[in-house]
């Protein structure tokens, strides 16, 4: 009902926020003061104010002060955030539910069109989404992410039209996606179709997707990546059709990608003339770009040694496990500090200590 200062690192290092699953903070008074480490926020309760605040002032620091049901506003017909943000919004944990956006004369389409890259998006949840976007980079919460995205999640569905990047939480990618997940359905009909992200060039870290992806390019992950993805894991199923490239994590692994520390599990398949693989569909990065990185055996449909990668031979950084093996502790090359195995917890697969399953 009053006021709310939060300091980290009040005297130590390396503090941050974190909101556990469902835990959140709801201000009854949008004139309430918030502070976080000695900046302002403004205090927004609704998407409408929250997209004239920013058009206000594209570099402000907003917070969500409730929990919000998007149902009421009906389906947006352009992106409602029409601006490219190079502020913070803060989502203290909060979610915003039930957001439907069509877009069919966009370009980026999501909770936000552009974040730019000193723009911040945090510990914000989107449920139960629909947004679908033609001819676009099409994510849940941002289209194109130049800026930092922390802890945030999205749920539901996610498609994209001809030429489009489409992903459960980000369009495309060339910022940093840190602590997120995504969950849900994502359709990419003719271009790259990911579980979190549709294409990245930037840095994914600590992340997972359990969306099922339906693409020309698709990855349990990312569709496409020429960037890095570290310590993260994809579980939803994976189809391409006729002469696609697909795989449990990333569709295509780009020349400057690189991918450390993860793992994929879920059903990989493909049209004829597809190029299929149990981690990666096709691997165009030097021998090296690929560690400590494994896909499931027993759960993908993929048993071959040889096809980690599905062009032409393996990359020896990638290894088929059973599931029995990955239910049974940390692979080799995984951080106890980072990663954590507890069975009942994720179906005993290793999962992320700073952003565990639901």
């Amino acid at each position: 009902a009053g006021g709310l200062t939060i300091t980290t690192n009040d005297g130590g290092s390396g503090g941050d926020l974190l909101f556990a699953s469902g835990r959140h903070v709801t201000f009854d008074n949008l004139a309430s003061q918030l502070t976080i480490n000695m900046a302002s926020y403004t205090l927004v309760g609704n998407i409408a104010t929250l997209a004239s605040d920013i058009a206000s002032n594209l570099h402000g620091n907003y917070a969500l002060a409730a929990n919000y049901n998007a149902s009421a506003d009906g389906t947006y017909a352009t992106v409602p955030i029409n601006k490219s943000f190079s502020g913070t919004f803060e989502g203290l944990g909060n979610t915003i539910s039930n957001l439907t956006i069509n877009d069919t004369t966009q370009q980026r389409a999501g909770l936000f069109r552009h974040l730019k890259p000193l723009g911040v998006l945090r510990d914000i949840g989107l449920t139960n989404v629909n947004i679908d976007g033609i001819n676009a980079l099409v994510g849940s919460l941002v289209g194109w992410n130049s800026g930092t995205i922390i802890a945030s999640y999205a749920t539901g569905t996610v498609t994209g039209g001809a030429n489009s990047d489409a992903g459960g939480l980000v369009g495309f990618n060339d910022g940093t996606i840190t602590d997120s997940h995504a969950t849900g359905n994502v359709t990419a009909s003719s271009d790259f179709g990911g579980g979190l992200v549709g294409a990245n060039t930037g840095t994914i870290t600590s992340s997972y997707a359990t969306s099922a992806v339906d693409g020309d390019i698709a990855g349990g992950l990312a569709g496409d990546n020429g960037g890095t993805i570290t310590g993260s894991y994809a579980t939803g199923t994976v189809t391409g059709g006729v002469n696609s490239e697909t795989g449990g994590l990333v569709g295509e692994n780009e020349s400057s990608g690189t991918i450390t520390d993860s793992y994929a599990t879920g059903a990989v398949t493909g049209g004829t003339g597809s190029t299929i693989g149990g981690f990666v569909g096709y691997d165009n990065s030097a021998s090296g770009n690929i560690t400590h990185s494994y896909w499931d055996t027993s759960t993908s449909g993929i048993t071959a040694s040889s096809q980690g990668a599905g062009n032409p031979a393996n990359d020896s950084g990638i290894t088929g496990k059973t599931n029995a093996q990955l239910t049974s502790g940390l692979p080799s090359g995984f951080s106890s500090s980072v990663w954590k195995h507890t069975a009942g917890i994720n179906g005993g697969l290793p999962y992320l200590i700073n952003n565990p399953p639901p």
